[in-house]
């Protein structure tokens, strides 16, 4: 897959991904315009709408109402925890109703745990960078 990246305006960045146009900007305090979300935005933000397609999955293969479950994702790294060199946390947190079937808890965890976005970074991908002379 190719994306391609161009800079519309201050500290914008475009990415063009398939048929897609997907713009990140930073906060003002960072010197953006604040017109889109952040890079860091966009990654936990497909991370969360991973994990989201799998629970969806699973709960519709049982036919269990979609909306009596809250699905979110937070992400903890704060300066000390940088500082000390620890790893971010990023939780996924699932809210069901109390009727929900104890035996469907753990398949839940496992269906939501197979999100593809979250496989590649825990396989730690390598990072190239390409210099080409036009």
């Amino acid at each position: 897959m190719e994306v391609k990246v161009s800079f519309p305006k201050n500290n914008q960045v475009k990415a063009k991904v398939g048929e897609w146009d997907v713009l990140a900007d930073q906060p003002v305090e960072h010197g953006g315009n604040n017109e889109a979300p952040s890079p860091l935005a966009y990654l936990l933000t497909s991370l969360a709408t991973c994990g989201g397609y799998f629970l969806m999955k699973f709960l519709k293969t049982r036919n269990i109402d979609l909306s009596r479950v809250d699905f979110t994702l937070n992400f903890n790294y704060s300066e000390e925890m940088m500082q000390k060199g620890e790893s971010p946390i990023v939780e996924y947190s699932i809210t069901v109703p109390q009727d929900f079937d104890e035996k469907n808890i753990e398949p839940l965890r496992r269906a939501v745990m197979s999100c593809f976005v979250k496989k590649v970074i825990e396989s730690k991908p390598k990072f190239e960078v390409n210099i080409n002379r036009q």
